[in-house]
């Protein structure tokens, strides 16, 4: 309940801030970078399928133009149950879908925002590629939003994300999951720490592997720190990355999690692709 309160409290706070803002500078759609602003009176009266009062937030204030929203967040009847991948509707509600019907994951459920391509390929490569910190925040808040469609949602504790080695981190200079942590956790306004997990050892890069190869690289590559052993246990936790695409890394996380106590592990990802070979 408290939790609903501050949820919105937020939201309205940020509503106010967020309509000041675009008052001065007239937003732009984080996908096309053409115009986001829309009437939504107009758009009710003109539509035959008028939109949702959360797709209409999510484009007043997140800066999306109703094309891209619309190519992007995808149906929740489409998903899987298991693995979130987006399937077709006769597919959904068979308990898995044909992308993780063997798998043996060691969360309960994923949720993603849609399936890995077009535009939303686009987006993660240019956050990824180009470590484009702005468009990373954009897809953690939209992130945020489909957090809320998971099933116990209300019962989660705490956000975290799929941690990077140091020797990668150096490299990179940018991680991308604790970007997307923090920002799904001000929309969903549920707490984050991206220092619940930590990478043990350096791996190979996944999308390089096949399927069994991936499972073999992470395998018992990461663990919870120790600061955070005693404070997770019989907590529900969300894990948060980019792309889930055999769901080896996730998986492993979920693993390390699970062993140190915790009650409950889902995933959250910007993307679910398709299984490698």
């Amino acid at each position: 309940m408290l939790r609903r309160l501050k949820e919105l409290q937020q939201r309205y706070l940020r509503k106010a801030v967020s309509d000041l803002y675009s008052f001065v500078y007239p937003p732009t759609c984080v996908g096309c970078d053409g115009p986001s602003y829309f009437d939504w009176v107009e758009q009710v009266r003109s539509s035959s399928h008028p939109i949702s009062p959360v797709d209409h937030e999510i484009r007043v204030r997140e800066n999306w133009c109703q094309y891209c929203l619309a190519q992007i967040r995808a149906p929740l009847k489409q998903r899987c149950a298991v693995c979130g991948a987006i399937v077709p509707i006769h597919a959904a509600h068979k308990g898995r879908c044909h992308l993780c019907l063997f798998s043996d994951f060691h969360f309960t459920q994923a949720i993603c925002i849609n399936n890995y391509g077009g535009l939303l390929q686009a987006l993660v490569i240019k956050m990824k590629g180009q470590r484009c910190e702005s468009t990373a925040i954009q897809l953690g808040e939209l992130l945020g939003y489909e957090i809320e469609r998971l099933d116990f949602v209300d019962d989660v504790d705490v956000l975290t994300c799929v941690p990077t080695h140091w020797r990668k981190k150096i490299q990179k200079g940018f991680q991308a999951s604790e970007l997307l942590c923090r920002s799904a956790s001000r929309i969903s306004a549920i707490p984050c720490s991206t220092k619940i997990l930590t990478a043990d050892r350096a791996t190979q890069k996944q999308g390089m592997l096949s399927d069994f190869k991936r499972f073999e690289n992470v395998n018992n590559a990461f663990s919870v720190t120790p600061f955070y052993q005693e404070k997770i246990v019989g907590k529900h936790i969300v894990v948060i990355d980019d792309v889930m695409t055999s769901g080896a890394t996730t998986s492993q996380c979920a693993k390390a999690l699970r062993t140190a106590g915790a009650a409950r592990v889902d995933v959250a990802v910007v993307a679910r692709g398709a299984k490698s070979r």
